[in-house]
């Protein structure tokens, strides 16, 4: 697995609107996935997780009011072999990050 900053917005959208994921970080009243735009500015870092040069997984980093939040996404199919080496792989980036914070929390599913 190749992990990667990304600002692809097909890269993002692939496993953002991807129907499980997608059902599982929106509300009734979110837009379809086919009308998501996911925000691309400085205050979202993507870093995507390639295997064969296809993005499989996402973390996305943002903040949020008084703080930072962190979501790995992981598509279902390829969940077994690489969600802890994604998550794993991230805190290098977290580490970095937090130099920038002064909290940060992460929520991990398990699976």
């Amino acid at each position: 697995m190749i992990v990667k900053e990304t600002t692809s917005i097909d890269d993002i959208k692939a496993i953002l609107c991807n129907p499980v994921i997608y059902d599982t970080i929106t509300d009734d009243n979110s837009p379809l996935a086919k009308s998501f735009e996911p925000p691309v500015n400085d205050d979202y870092l993507y870093i995507g997780g390639y295997v064969n040069g296809q993005i499989i997984a996402l973390m996305v980093y943002h903040k949020y009011l008084d703080g930072n939040k962190c979501h790995l996404q992981v598509l279902p199919e390829h969940r077994k072999e690489y969600a802890i080496n994604f998550w794993s792989n991230n805190l290098f980036y977290l580490r970095e990050l937090y130099h920038f914070t002064q909290r940060y929390r992460i929520y991990i599913k398990t699976f």
